[in-house]
């Protein structure tokens, strides 16, 4: 039983490990064309991100990334939705809800 918790763990350090390699060794430009891509595609708007990205693996395995910049397709209107930063992570532990009494 003991060896079946120790293997889990090695897996699941192995696993946090290579995430945040993938994350380190990519460059920030194709991180942010990974990310800005789909949503320009979908959504039809011009999606523009700063070059800033840093990786964080506590509380979520993910990035930070720096100013988000969302315009229309015209872009006469100005921007749709600005935000100084963003981050995106994949949390592996589900947190429980607090009561307030």
């Amino acid at each position: 039983m003991r060896s079946i918790a120790l293997y889990f763990v090695l897996v699941l350090f192995l696993l946090v490990g290579a995430v945040y390699a993938v994350l380190t060794l990519l460059p920030a430009e194709r991180i942010t064309a990974l990310v800005a891509g789909p949503v320009e595609r979908a959504a039809g708007l011009n999606v523009r991100l700063s070059r800033r990205l840093s990786t964080t693996l506590y509380p979520a395995i993910g990035m930070r990334m720096g100013t988000i910049v969302v315009t229309g397709p015209d872009r006469e209107g100005g921007a749709l939705m600005q935000a100084d930063g963003v981050r995106v992570g994949l949390q592996l532990m589900h947190q429980q809800p607090r009561r307030v009494l």
